[in-house]
């Protein structure tokens, strides 16, 4: 028996008989459809067995079973696993056997997880006889906490606000009630603020970040009518950003007005992009009445206008969406610019390669060869090098050799070094 586990003492053989753990293991076998090895645990026996022979004989049979049941192996085995796995059956135990088996086990953390899994399943019909057990075991005031928390959460499925303020003053899981319960607080955020604390650095913040997120998504005018409130000084951006993304012209209106800078950034931002996926002409009209301002011009972003460029490419030419980029200041002109290209290449490289071959020297047939050649370094890095070297050396940079010399060192370093050479690049 030297492949056995260490228990092998502690447990009487009594305990093995009928009225202790013989039947009530029988009963969690039988509920795994082990047929065989319940009625030989539950069945009469003539004298005491020893409980070394019994684990053998349960040993061998469980082994010969199927892979679907061979966790239950070590879970008849008195290993400190397999007691804990006793606690934690689903199935259960009395409390009698449950603190027979706790007491089997050595390892004072398997203890502790089993003992507190088994006093919270207890705890749902019999709290007394829960904290009882936990408490004999040392575990009672993490049982305390937990049933305090499941208690929360039966209470968030009815009452979920007054759960929220429980938790709250009690210094349960806000979070986490938050989370069980945003979908079902539409209309209620106001009081939701008034519970919770809503700092960027508590826990909860993430949660409450959601559920004002979600809140000005679903209705823009009642979360702006609230975002001076002070307390949400640390929200304010993304409950704008949210807002415009759902209401854009509204939001950038009411952003602009607002008088403050950080605001409208964010709002024109959300809002114009937001516009750029649905209504280009749209987009682009509200972004000429902000560029029109020059206090508001600033608030532009190379992102706002690369997404605007990309949006205006489908529903016009390229030469079109080109001859815009050409009216707007030099530091969006250029992102505008490759955004123009590189949509019109996605949608047919040959022309737009055609017409900026045919561009007159500038800014744009400058921007367009150099947007070409990163296209094509690895279908053609010597096409790519040779439309690079038409680019003014005044307006190419050495990142633009870098990406492609890195490639094409790897299928023919010859050729490569022998290029970067030529324009004075060593490595």
């Amino acid at each position: 028996m030297s492949d056995l586990p260490r228990h092998t003492t502690g447990i009487s053989t009594a305990a093995l008989q009928n009225d202790g753990w013989g039947r009530e293991l029988a009963l969690l076998a039988g509920s795994v459809g082990l047929g065989s090895l319940a009625v030989s645990l539950s069945g009469p026996r003539a004298e005491p067995v020893s409980r070394v022979s019994e684990l053998a004989t349960w040993k061998a049979e469980l082994l010969a079973m199927s892979g679907e049941v061979a966790v239950w192996v070590d879970a008849f085995l008195p290993s400190d696993k397999s007691l804990a796995l006793l606690l934690e059956a689903p199935t259960g135990v009395s409390v009698a056997v449950a603190n027979q088996v706790a007491a089997e086990i050595a390892d004072a953390g398997v203890r502790q997880n089993a003992v507190l899994e088994f006093a919270k399943r207890l705890g749902e019909t019999d709290e007394a006889a829960a904290i009882e057990f936990a408490g004999q075991h040392g575990t009672q005031v993490e049982l305390e906490e937990s049933l305090a928390a499941i208690k929360l959460s039966q209470l968030a499925r009815n009452k979920p606000l007054d759960a929220l303020s429980a938790a709250a003053k009690l210094g349960g899981d806000v979070e986490m009630i938050l989370a069980q319960v945003s979908y079902r607080l539409d209309g209620f955020e106001r009081e939701v603020i008034d519970i919770v604390e809503p700092t960027p650095d508590a826990p909860h913040s993430e949660a409450l970040s959601n559920l004002l997120r979600t809140w000005a998504t679903r209705d823009p005018e009642a979360a702006l009518a609230a975002v001076s409130d002070d307390r949400l000084k640390a929200y304010r951006g993304e409950i704008w950003s949210s807002a415009a993304g759902t209401q854009p012209l509204e939001t950038i209106e009411a952003a602009l007005e607002a008088g403050d800078a950080n605001v409208a950034k964010v709002a024109i931002e959300t809002g114009i992009i937001a516009l750029a996926r649905e209504d280009s002409a749209t987009a682009l009209a509200v972004f000429g009445t902000v560029i029109e301002d020059p206090v508001h011009t600033s608030l532009l972003s190379s992102r706002i206008v690369e997404k605007v460029a990309s949006a205006l490419v489908r529903d016009v030419s390229i030469q079109d969406a080109l001859s815009w980029t050409t009216t707007l200041p030099e530091r969006l002109s250029k992102p505008a610019m490759r955004s123009v290209f590189d949509t019109g290449m996605q949608q047919d490289f040959g022309v737009v390669s055609d017409l900026v071959h045919r561009l007159p020297p500038g800014a744009a047939r400058n921007q367009g060869m150099l947007r070409i050649a990163t296209a094509t370094i690895e279908a053609d890095p010597v096409f790519a090098f040779d439309t690079l070297l038409q680019v003014p050396e005044a307006d190419r940079e050495k990142r633009h050799f870098d990406q492609l010399f890195k490639f094409w060192r790897e299928i023919d370093s010859g050729a490569a070094n022998a290029a970067a050479a030529s324009v004075g690049i060593t490595r």
